[in-house]
């Protein structure tokens, strides 16, 4: 009973979010250039439990431990103005945030790094944030002071980072659209050569 009642309330709490919808481009990822990854992290909506947040080829670096498991990554995505002070605060962001907020500049885009490692010098008798296993640290991409927006960590890795197929020594997967390249390329030119 115990395991059966588990099991649904796991289903539930990922079918309440968007994790089922965001698995579509994991798929369509790992088919063309086999590896695709997503953060999974706690939704704002308290009946949707979970919300992922799927990741675009070239968005992310992946580094793995001496396993081969995804144990690190590096995503870079863009936030308004307006976005990153409802998310961290005006008294957290960097000059050049502030500046443009105050001037009413909130639609300006600004480049954000969110970094996942394991946290190699941690306190493990400590319960708080900084003193999980992984570290989790969001920061304003090219910002003079290098104004780290938040801290914080995990007790398990957030990151999916499924692979279709993986050579020994690659961080990234391989699939099956690696295959079709050439023979891509090879149409591409000849509709070309049919244009001019």
């Amino acid at each position: 009973k115990w395991i059966d009642e588990a099991v649904r309330l796991g289903l539930e709490a990922i079918g309440r979010g968007n994790t089922y919808q965001t698995f579509f481009s994991h798929y369509e990822h790992m088919g063309t250039v086999g590896t695709a990854a997503g953060f999974m992290g706690m939704a704002k909506n308290p009946q949707a439990v979970l919300h992922h947040y799927p990741m675009g080829v070239g968005q992310y670096c992946l580094a793995e431990d001496a396993e081969g498991k995804v144990t690190t990554c590096y995503r870079e995505f863009s936030m308004t103005v307006d976005q990153i002070v409802r998310q961290w605060g005006r008294d957290n962001v960097s000059d050049k945030v502030r500046t443009a907020y105050d001037r009413h500049e909130f639609e300006n885009m600004v480049q954000i790094v969110h970094a996942v490692e394991p946290r190699l010098l941690r306190d493990a008798t400590k319960q708080d944030n900084r003193s999980m296993p992984f570290m989790s640290v969001y920061y304003e991409q090219g910002c003079e002071e290098d104004k780290v927006l938040h801290e914080g960590g995990f007790e398990t890795f957030p990151v999916l980072a499924p692979r279709w197929g993986r050579r020994v020594g690659d961080v990234y997967g391989y699939g099956p659209g690696r295959r079709a390249i050439g023979a891509v390329k090879q149409l591409q030119q000849e509709q070309f050569a049919k244009a001019v």
